[in-house]
């Protein structure tokens, strides 16, 4: 569903060969950021103490995110070039996003997670086709800051020590924000992987209806 297809968006050839770079950086530099979270988070757990491998595998987590908010931030500036067609309005506003989080989650293409799913398919119905892509860079912000504070809380403690409440209690905070992101990040994927225009996940609509399409806006993105 991404807006690398020109049915959603004309963008030409060389355009849309940057974006597709773009979103794989984007999807590289997440995983890759993802696997040193919880590597910390492991080594955390094996020795119940600040080693201080885990706070470099924390600060390159952090840095792999800036990596992966940049690209986003320069897909966003490919995306600000252009609009959705009235058709492909019209056909956005048509998805039944009930049967495609019930086939997702039946499927496991998407975790059974409700209140993420809800967040998007707003985003998705909004009037800003930025949308999505705008919040992939504040949950990607936002991200960097709890692992940031997860650095922090477990430098004050002495190296070697046992871990204190604090942290301790800082530990399933950062594993929750990984959970959230992560679930959101892979339900983008799954309506991204939708054929653009392809009616089949359309609820039924008059053809009519459907070619004249809208004047509001919805919102693509990635890869």
């Amino acid at each position: 569903m991404g807006v690398n297809c020109n049915k959603i968006i004309a963008f030409d050839e060389k355009t849309m060969q940057e974006k597709s770079s773009l979103g794989r950086s984007v999807s590289i530099a997440i995983h890759t950021a993802l696997s040193n979270c919880y590597k910390a988070i492991e080594t955390l757990e094996m020795s119940r103490a600040a080693t201080g491998a885990e706070v470099v595998y924390l600060r390159a987590a952090t840095s792999k995110l800036e990596t992966a908010a940049q690209a986003l931030r320069g897909m966003r500036e490919i995306l600000e070039r252009g609009k959705p067609s009235e058709a492909s309005i019209a056909w956005l506003k048509a998805l039944d996003y009930d049967r495609l989080y019930e086939t997702g989650t039946k499927r496991g293409l998407i975790p059974a997670f409700v209140e993420e799913w809800n967040r998007l398919v707003e985003l998705m119905r909004s009037l800003d086709h930025l949308a999505v892509t705008n919040c992939l860079i504040a949950d990607v912000e936002n991200l960097q800051k709890e692992i940031h504070s997860m650095v922090d809380t477990v430098l004050l403690g002495t190296s070697d020590a046992r871990l204190n409440t604090e942290q301790s209690e800082r530990l399933p905070i950062l594993q929750t924000a990984l959970v959230q992101f992560s679930t959101f990040a892979q339900m983008v994927s799954y309506l991204n992987a939708i054929e653009p225009m392809d009616t089949t996940w359309c609820r039924h609509v008059e053809k009519a209806d459907f070619v004249k399409g809208t004047d509001e806006t919805r919102s693509l993105i990635l890869q």
